[in-house]
């Protein structure tokens, strides 16, 4: 602080700019830290729902191919039953 004293204005203005200066250095840290935190967990985030859709789409896919065998084996035996 210099050697000369502040009125009463300059000394609001310097506490308000200083206070902002401040405020505005905390959200941009508080950002940063935020965008870094999410690159680094990207992946995990990322591959946890891949896996699950992955296991649903192989259980649909068994189901599918467990639904055509039975629907091929009725239609086998329907038509060897109206064979003569």
């Amino acid at each position: 602080m210099s050697s000369r004293v502040l009125h009463k204005g300059e000394l609001r203005r310097k506490i308000k700019w200083e206070s902002l200066i401040y405020l505005v250095a905390g959200l941009a840290v508080i950002v940063v830290a935020f965008i870094v935190l999410s690159f680094i967990q990207l992946p995990q985030w990322l591959e946890t729902p891949k896996e699950t859709l992955r296991s649903d789409e192989l259980a649909s896919l068994g189901r599918l191919a467990e639904d055509k065998a039975v629907f091929t084996s009725e239609v086998r035996c329907a038509a060897r039953a109206g064979l003569p």
